[in-house]
């Protein structure tokens, strides 16, 4: 032998057992790291969420949008009303909400296209932002209501 003997331990050559040869290694069956329905149910949520998203969109493609669009009017004018401020006249405040509620039935009924609903989202958004809505504020609201409405008063 040419190396020195105890830079090279015959021990484990002389128990084959010890290693693992490369055919035994690949003739093992694999370790499952998860159970086996895993796949399966994780597949299966994602086609029911792939099924939801496409129905959902079929439907706000559709009947749907007038809807949603109704909804968010009239959560906006739920918040706006709670941000009145002291210089809003109640004939004002009756004035907008009577804008908005007609915006909205002309929007279920198909009177008003959704491209005249944006500039009045737009600035409920600018109004929301300052937790206030002040007298300039809901005549901007109730003159850009009554435009979408056709009504230009």
């Amino acid at each position: 032998m040419i190396h020195f003997p105890r830079s090279m331990p015959t021990e484990n050559f002389e128990n084959a057992s010890a290693f693992r040869l490369p055919a035994d290694y690949y003739s093992t069956p694999p370790v499952a790291f998860f159970p086996r329905w895993v796949p399966f149910g994780c597949g299966g949520v994602s086609l029911f969420a792939l099924l939801v998203i496409f129905v959902l969109g079929i439907f706000f493609a559709g009947e749907g949008f007038p809807i949603l669009l109704d909804f968010a009017l009239v959560s906006s004018t739920d918040e706006i009303k709670a941000m009145y401020a002291d210089d809003v006249t109640p004939r004002e405040k009756v004035a907008f909400e009577e804008e908005m509620k007609t915006l909205r039935t002309n929007i279920k009924t198909g009177k008003v296209p959704v491209v005249r609903v944006q500039p009045i989202l737009q600035t409920i958004l600018l109004v929301g932002e300052d937790k206030q809505a002040d007298k300039n504020e809901i005549a901007t609201l109730t003159k850009l209501a009554s435009k979408a409405n056709g009504s230009d008063r």
